[in-house]
């Protein structure tokens, strides 16, 4: 929705002047201040500047309008997250460079989900089923085997019910998060944070094609980012 034109055209008429007066006395062009007024077109800062200028206004005030307008232009295309973005960007604009540690050791203190990993044809949202029916159907069985485990999303959710939960996969990447997310042990949260800095800056214009790339790329995922996702997976 926006409301500048609106705004500078009932400012205008409450002075009781035409348009063709405010296009000469502020030097804008009238037919692009009429697109304005009728909300055809956004105004620029500068055009704003002129225009609180030939009104006696505070250059600030209408700025203000202006901003206001495009962050509702962008909540219109995102409904369903405006009110937490702006919190988000009240956030930024309080804490300025600080906010990325702000945002690491909020986001790092959650725990990170073995769902939030997602292989194509994964199981994460079949797994409450799949559980079900193997325990209707083996009611006896102590022990559960994951043969290809994948994410572990399966023989994770198989752990509350068996003695022994075996996950199988020929990936070493695989292996590394079983042992992180199954196996005890302490956890380094501030080297995590930084290998999670690391991969989130990393340009994937300045790497190298790699298996993901290769096998992926342009298919699945943009090829860009299936060069990312590639270089992440072997760097792990």
């Amino acid at each position: 929705m926006h409301t500048i034109g609106k705004i500078l055209k009932t400012i205008r008429e409450e002075r009781g002047l035409q348009l063709r007066q405010v296009a000469i006395e502020s030097n804008i062009d009238l037919t692009l201040l009429s697109r304005v007024e009728n909300g055809k077109r956004m105004p620029s800062e500068s055009l704003l500047i002129k225009l609180a200028e030939t009104y006696g206004l505070d250059s600030n005030l209408l700025v203000l309008q202006l901003v206001s307008d495009k962050i509702l232009e962008i909540s219109e295309q995102y409904p369903d997250h405006t009110i937490e973005a702006l919190k988000v960007a009240q956030e930024k604009a309080r804490l300025g460079e600080r906010y990325i540690s702000f945002f690491m050791n909020s986001f790092i203190s959650r725990p990170i989900g073995l769902e939030s990993r997602r292989y194509i044809g994964n199981k994460t949202k079949l797994t409450d089923w799949i559980m079900e029916t193997i325990r209707r159907e083996c009611p006896e069985a102590h022990s559960f085997c994951d043969i290809f485990a994948g994410t572990g999303a399966v023989a994770g959710k198989a752990i509350p019910y068996y003695d022994q939960v075996i996950f199988n996969d020929l990936l070493c990447a695989n292996r590394v998060i079983y042992q992180g997310f199954f196996e005890k042990g302490e956890w380094n949260r501030d080297k995590l944070c930084t290998i999670l800095d690391e991969y989130n800056h990393t340009d994937y214009n300045s790497l190298e094609d790699n298996y993901f790339s290769i096998n992926f790329g342009g298919k699945y995922f943009d090829y860009g980012v299936s060069k990312l996702i590639g270089y992440v997976r072997q760097n792990i």
